[in-house]
């Protein structure tokens, strides 16, 4: 006795992208079937018919996908519990890359410092580095290193003292004096470790720590005295501090373009050597 069972699928029938993992609900045994036909309608519907000597039975099983909503595709650090479909087979990824984040903007004091001004920074965040990439590619831990260019300005009547042994302090001009210009610039290397995050299409962000070591910062002052003469005077061998942290924080509106926030939370100069003094900064960010 020849025997046949008609089953479908919860989502579809077997050629209608059925899941494993789905059990069969039995529809209709037939036993001794003369004829059995199959037509698929694409991948969305299946057909069947079988024929007996005494009967005839018609099933139409159909898949309806439902309608996904636009979402902003955020992993986890190398966890990717999102779309395990998209990465499978994928492992965490290590490479190394170069020049990434090519950045210039105005630095803006914190703190209350008579005669201290917005000043400007340039810098490259990362020469050469290496990148720990998730599986989903869509998240990854970088570090590297790079230099930076800060230069801080003083002005509104006051100007920059050398009080000798490399102290320096903002003082009030001398009278009779114009035209004053002082400024504090300062060089160094910077190490930066993010975490950077993939959003919607291009755009993403990046988040971390900057690590700053303070090679060599000088300061310098010109003013005019009342008789016309420009006098101009460098100050170096200045007691900056070896090595402070900023906070980073970068969105990324394209491919490369993008805005920068850096928080400069620890003051440049040991303490009574300098002007006392944190900083915030923004601007224009290229390479992410």
């Amino acid at each position: 006795m020849i025997r046949f069972t008609i089953t479908i699928l919860t989502l579809a029938a077997a050629s209608v992208t059925a899941t494993a993992s789905t059990a069969p609900d039995t529809l209709k045994t037939v036993e001794n079937p003369t004829e059995v036909t199959i037509v698929t309608g694409g991948s969305r519907s299946l057909s069947l018919t079988v024929k007996s000597d005494s009967s005839r039975y018609d099933f139409l099983a159909e898949n309806t996908p439902e309608k996904s909503e636009p979402t902003i595709d955020i992993s986890f650090p190398f966890i990717d519990n999102v779309r395990k479909q998209h990465t499978k087979g994928r492992r965490t990824k290590w490479r190394s890359f170069a020049m990434r984040g090519i950045y210039a903007g105005a630095s803006m004091p914190s703190d209350a410092v008579p005669g201290l001004r917005t000043g400007w920074e340039l810098g490259i965040s990362q020469l050469s580095g290496v990148e720990l990439l998730s599986p989903s590619r869509r998240t990854s831990l970088t570090a590297g290193v790079g230099y930076f260019y800060r230069r801080q300005k003083v002005g509104n009547g006051s100007h920059l003292s050398d009080n000798g042994h490399g102290r320096i302090a903002i003082t009030p001009a001398p009278e009779g004096t114009h035209s004053h210009s002082s400024s504090i610039s300062s060089f160094g290397l910077q190490l930066p470790v993010m975490l950077k995050q993939q959003l919607i299409g291009p755009t993403g962000m990046a988040v971390g720590v900057v690590g700053l070591w303070n090679t060599y910062t000088t300061a310098s002052t010109k003013w005019t005295d009342a008789d016309g003469t420009t006098c101009k005077r460098k100050m170096k061998g200045l007691h900056q501090r070896a090595f402070t942290v900023d906070a980073l924080l970068i969105f990324n509106f394209g491919s490369e373009i993008g805005w920068y926030a850096r928080y400069s939370p620890m003051h440049l100069f040991h303490r009574s050597t300098g002007p006392e003094y944190s900083l915030w900064s923004t601007g224009v960010n290229i390479g992410f």
